[in-house]
């Protein structure tokens, strides 16, 4: 099965690559792209990534654009593929030379390549620069608010094969917004594997917030919401704590309603106030209560930032205090022996930014009782087409805050110290090369690792996109970790090297209706004293735009018998709703998506996927998946 899985997979390809030479080429819609930038933010491992929220904000971005000749830092800072320096290049190009009048003007800026430019144009609008003296002239903020309404209202339901205990998932969301001035909405969510509870739904979430409300009162939330400031060593609720979140310099969001129906992750439930007494100066205070993890039957947070922006320089601090009403303690595992189990705590951080011309330099300083994290980047452009990063980071064995997210090669900022060097370079706007080396240490416990450790990751990629059309990329990686393991007559708390190497082929094409993807991935695991095993997968994907139809196909042929050459593969969903299964065994794996506009405000989406293991993988059962969505919007 698996040589006649491949084999078929392989002509796909190839019939796939032939038909590409004859194809004229075309352009993305803002649907592929938004797809194509969810990718690239989560492109490594799978994380704890807010999915829904990733999305839900740049869909919300394509529909209320920035404004690019009036835009300040903060408003650009929305657009998460842009750097420090690219933003900075644009508001100086616009304060310089006048406006841009069209998409194609960006290309007279230097540090942004023809990859860059694609992404922007879904989320950017080019009007006439707004003069001081024009200011008060602009619309009140009533006459903003109804300016412009839309509803949104999504109804999700799921069956899972693999859940023994009531398989089905349902969720369903409301949205309002009114220009950029009110965004409302309310959700509830029954998890698969969970039972119906006495409220009904197992999760339900409402959120509001107001924007722009007065000079001074830049925004108000309630109910979910989420706070971002600094470097996230205090509290982060990104949509990822990556590498590519270094490269890019992503600012801060500060605080922002949380439109997500996921119960996981970050988020806070209560009342934030965001204040902006002058032009160079932001204060914002929050305040929330929620069940934040089994341990705690309830926690109150409460927050509180104070920024100020002069020239090239940025200056934050940040309190952060959590009171728990009662804390079980954590497993009686070796590595939660530094876990925080009071029932409060305090934790307050510096952050600041220097920017000038080529060089940009972030950081953020933690502390907290006995304990204290340091995060610091420098970033040096010499050229227009190299960008060079460097990271250092510390973090206590007994510094650990349950809101920080931010670069770590574990899950927990929390014990750990390491260097990032990183570099990107342009070569005419259509060849993309980037390396980074990242090594670590710390000095107690982890998961799956008994003793202190050292490792490293090293990763090379280089991205080609001859036309707008057409872009691949090649991809290869070292890792070098240690684990316990399992000797013989029992278990043994010992660590062992474990070395993982790996490539991957990646192909993508469009024209007009039409577009194909390949996908090869391959990996070889070396442990010590152990086996040396090694992983593989070919997937092709297929789809077609035919009116108010989408459809679109994809199959994996993959062989990875051991864990340690597992193979993370992002599937093509329905809105709000991600793949990227873990694959290991050997067998095929196949989706196929649905999409169908039924009138220009109601559409109907249906996602199917199902993992077929051979004989000699021991399942007793291939996993299938079925979504159904239907949204409708006016």
């Amino acid at each position: 099965m698996r040589s006649s899985c491949f084999a078929i997979l392989l002509l796909c390809a190839v019939c796939g690559l032939s038909a590409q030479r004859s194809l004229l080429s075309g352009s993305f819609t803002m649907e592929q792209i938004v797809t194509d930038i969810y990718g690239q933010l989560t492109e490594d491992e799978a994380s704890d990534v807010d999915y829904e929220q990733l999305y839900d904000d740049l869909v919300y971005l394509a529909a209320n654009p920035i404004d690019i000749n009036n835009a300040d830092d903060v408003a650009l800072c929305a657009l998460p593929f842009l750097s420090q320096r690219q933003r900075d290049d644009i508001r100086y190009f616009v304060s310089m030379y006048g406006e841009f009048h069209g998409i194609e003007e960006l290309q007279l800026i230097n540090s942004l390549a023809d990859y860059d430019i694609r992404n922007i144009e879904p989320f950017v609008v080019f009007t006439s620069k707004i003069r001081s003296s024009e200011v008060d002239s602009v619309a009140s903020w009533r006459d903003g608010l109804f300016s412009r309404t839309r509803h949104v209202a999504t109804v999700r339901s799921d069956y899972r094969s693999n859940v023994d205990v009531s398989p089905y998932y349902l969720t369903t969301r409301y949205q309002f917004t009114a220009g950029k001035r009110l965004s409302l909405g309310v959700n509830a969510t029954k998890y698969a594997g969970q039972p119906w509870s006495r409220q009904g739904f197992n999760h339900y979430g409402l959120y509001a917030q107001l924007s722009d409300v007065s000079r001074v009162v830049k925004r108000i939330v309630i109910g979910d919401y989420r706070a971002d400031y600094g470097c996230g060593l205090v509290v982060s609720s990104r949509w990822m704590s990556g590498v590519s979140q270094l490269l890019e310099s992503r600012g801060a969001v500060g605080l922002r309603a949380r439109s997500s129906a996921s119960q996981s992750g970050s988020y806070f439930r209560g009342v934030g106030v965001s204040l902006k007494p002058s032009s160079c100066s932001e204060i914002s205070t929050f305040y929330s209560y929620r069940h934040v993890s089994e341990r705690d039957s309830g926690q109150h947070v409460v927050g509180f930032h104070a920024g100020y922006v002069w020239k090239h320089v940025k200056v934050g601090g940040t309190v952060l205090a959590r009171f728990s009403d009662i804390v079980k303690p954590y497993s009686d595992r070796p590595y939660t022996a530094n876990y925080n189990t009071a029932g409060r705590s305090v934790v307050g951080s510096v952050d600041y930014a220097l920017t000038f011309k080529n060089v940009e330099f972030i950081g953020e300083t933690a502390l907290m009782r006995n304990a204290v994290a340091t995060q610091n980047t420098l970033s040096l452009m010499p050229i227009a087409m190299l960008r060079l990063v460097v990271m250092q980071r510390y973090y206590s064995p007994r510094y650990d805050n349950v809101f920080a997210r931010s670069y770590s090669h574990y899950s927990r900022v929390n014990d750990e110290s390491g260097l990032y060097l990183g570099a990107v370079v342009n070569v005419k706007n259509s060849i993309r090369m980037s390396f980074y080396a990242d090594g670590y240490s710390t000095r107690y416990v982890k998961s799956r690792i008994y003793q202190p450790t050292v490792g490293f990751d090293y990763v090379a990629q280089v991205n080609y996109q001859p036309r707008a059309s057409l872009s691949m990329d090649w991809r290869t990686r070292w890792k070098r970790g240690e684990e316990n393991y399992m000797a013989a007559g029992g278990v043994s708390y010992s660590g062992r090297l474990v070395d993982l190497a790996s490539l991957r082929y990646r192909l993508s094409y469009q024209n007009g209706s039409l577009t194909v993807g390949t996908v090869v991935h391959g990996n070889v695991s070396v442990v010590e004293h152990g086996d040396v095993t090694l992983g593989a997968s070919l997937s092709q994907s297929v789809g077609y735009r035919w009116r108010v139809v989408s459809l679109q196909g994809q199959m994996t042929a993959f062989h990875a018998l051991d864990y340690n050459n597992r193979i993370y593969m992002h599937e093509r969903d329905v809105l709000y709703a991600f793949s990227m299964p873990v694959l290991y065994g050997s067998g095929l794996r196949y989706s196929f998506n649905v999409s169908w506009r039924i009138v220009p405000q109601l559409i109907l989406q249906l996602h199917v996927a199902q993992t077929l293991y051979d004989r000699t993988t021991s399942y007793n059962r291939h996993p299938f998946t079925a979504r159904l969505q239907l949204r409708a919007s006016i």
